[in-house]
């Protein structure tokens, strides 16, 4: 019979502590490609919002938004970054269920994907500068 090593969750912080700043990065090509959205969210092209989410740099946002609020997550900042991240996360959801209608025939007013658009590019702006902020900090 093996042993079971039990993960150490301090380590697990501290490992994405240090995975913050390459997340981050990540996380900023995605806001430039953002800009890529907003003519395909103004022309109401719902299968292109669609693709574009699911569209490397921009797929991959969540997880690199996760490793940093996990690896700020005993900081100082770390309730102001959950609730960015919270916010930006719910911001695309809300453009991708929006999408998913309209694909589905759904009757969509005109300028609701726009506005979705506009609310997905402040709260990736919020995220980001609260983030910039968090990985600044030296480990504990």
């Amino acid at each position: 019979m093996g042993l079971v090593q039990i993960p150490n969750p301090a380590l697990a912080d501290v490992t994405n502590k240090v995975a913050s700043p390459a997340a981050l990065r990540s996380v900023k090509r995605a806001q430039k490609q953002l800009s890529d959205l907003q003519p395909v969210a103004a022309a109401d092209d719902f299968v292109q919002v669609k693709a574009f989410l699911r569209t490397p740099p921009f797929s991959d946002v969540r997880k690199n938004c996760f490793v940093i609020v996990r690896g700020g997550d005993e900081g100082p900042m770390a309730e102001e970054l959950q609730s960015t991240y919270k916010a930006f996360i719910a911001s695309i959801e809300k453009i991708d269920s929006t999408a998913s209608l309209g694909m589905r025939g759904r009757k969509i007013p005109e300028i609701q994907l726009s506005e979705e658009y506009l609310l997905v590019e402040s709260s990736i702006n919020d995220f980001i500068k609260v983030a910039e902020e968090a990985t600044l900090l030296p480990l504990e």
